[in-house]
């Protein structure tokens, strides 16, 4: 049900739902147990999506630590919670934490072999931090490898195309000054 109600926005109601469980896993499960650690990930992003990062971020490395002791660095599931803690970290102001994060992904992410639309959604998280520390020119090798790979294998409808283009879109939109006055 708290993944229906993330789905509808109802964060509250989900968070709600969620916490029981949580607690409830951890207590007799403990942190390391597959499930636990999918519960774990799943209030980190609702949080998140409820506009409340700050409060994402420790249970995103939490989950993201008990997975490197547990099922190692280059685990799918180690690497996808890599992602989502680079992004709190980026959207934290976080930029650098969130660039070495992510190099130390993809390297992870090129030794498991994984697919080409994971590797490039992992470019765009890379591209974003990069080009916030002023970074541009990889930024924009990163995201414009990425969109490419994005549109071969997800195509031009999908979110994460979607996205990436508009972020490279508006990383050149003309930025217009509020404060002056018109002539």
């Amino acid at each position: 049900m708290a993944y229906v109600d993330r789905g509808l926005g109802e964060y509250d109601r989900a968070l709600a739902l969620q916490r029981p469980t949580l607690e409830a896993r951890l207590r007799l499960f403990g942190e390391a147990h597959e499930r636990t650690r999918n519960v774990m990930t799943f209030h980190a992003m609702t949080l998140d999506q409820a506009g409340r990062t700050a409060e994402a971020l420790p249970w995103a490395e939490r989950v993201y630590e008990v997975e490197r002791r547990t099922v190692g660095e280059t685990a799918m599931d180690t690497l996808i919670d890599a992602t989502n803690l680079a992004k709190y970290y980026y959207k934290l102001d976080r930029h650098r934490e969130a660039v070495a994060l992510m190099r130390r992904t993809l390297v992870g992410m090129e030794q498991a072999g994984v697919d080409d639309t994971t590797m490039a959604i992992a470019q765009f998280f890379l591209a974003r931090p990069l080009w916030a520390l002023g970074e541009r020119a990889e930024a924009e090798q990163l995201i414009d490898q990425s969109i490419v790979t994005l549109r071969r294998t997800a195509g031009d409808e999908s979110s994460w195309t979607r996205d990436a283009v508009e972020q490279r879109t508006q990383w050149h939109a003309p930025q217009i000054d509020a404060s002056a006055a018109p002539p």
